[in-house]
């Protein structure tokens, strides 16, 4: 849980296997040691969603800017 210019955002973190489905509603796809970021933002309207899914190794990498980038966050 963080505050971004007043409003409240919720950090979620999951680790596991993606299941990365295809165009059309055909088959899917294993993707194992995946793992998924993503900001939940409170605003006076509704609510705000931003995630990112990738290689779990690629998503640690970059996970401490995605969550600066949900510090900045604000309601125009």
């Amino acid at each position: 849980e963080l505050q971004s210019n007043g409003l409240q955002v919720s950090i979620i973190y999951v680790t596991g296997t993606y299941l990365k489905g295809s165009m059309m509603g055909g088959s899917t796809s294993e993707l194992k040691d995946y793992a998924m970021v993503a900001a939940i933002v409170e605003t006076s309207t509704d609510p705000w969603f931003f995630k990112t899914v990738g290689p779990q190794v690629t998503i640690d990498k970059w996970r401490s800017d995605f969550e600066k980038f949900a510090g900045t966050i604000k309601q125009e």
